[in-house]
């Protein structure tokens, strides 16, 4: 992912300090913002997996064969398979895992060399 790569953290860094207010708007917007980005973007991914294995054909309107019938089995195995595995992530995101969790949250910020630095220079900007 390019908002994880460690030089394009780095130019959005120095782009929280310019002296334009836009520009350090939208950095600073960059730096609070990218773990709802990163959730979309999961839960899109989630989604559209779920999205395939949620059709299943039960053949109502053919001949119901041997071969028909084992592949309905294996639809409907695979959508459960599916269902728990997205029933698992779902619970996995309730439990608080604190520090981890926060890492998660902010993954451009871990990627800072300074970020203490980085954030008293804003601070002394804002003063």
């Amino acid at each position: 992912n390019v908002w994880n790569d460690e030089r394009s953290v780095h130019i959005l860094a120095s782009a929280a300090a310019s002296p334009n207010s836009s520009v350090a708007a939208r950095a600073l917007r960059f730096f609070l913002n990218i773990e709802e980005a990163m959730a979309l973007d999961q839960k899109a991914s989630e989604e559209s997996s779920w999205a395939g294995s949620e059709w299943i054909d039960l053949h109502l309107h053919s001949k119901k064969t041997k071969a028909k019938s084992r592949l309905i089995l294996k639809q409907i195995k695979n959508r459960m398979k599916v269902q728990h595995e997205r029933d698992g992530i779902l619970e996995a995101e309730r439990v608080d895992k604190g520090v981890e969790a926060s890492k998660k949250l902010f993954p451009a910020i871990e990627l800072l060399h300074d970020p203490q630095g980085i954030c008293e220079t804003l601070l002394k900007r804002i003063k």
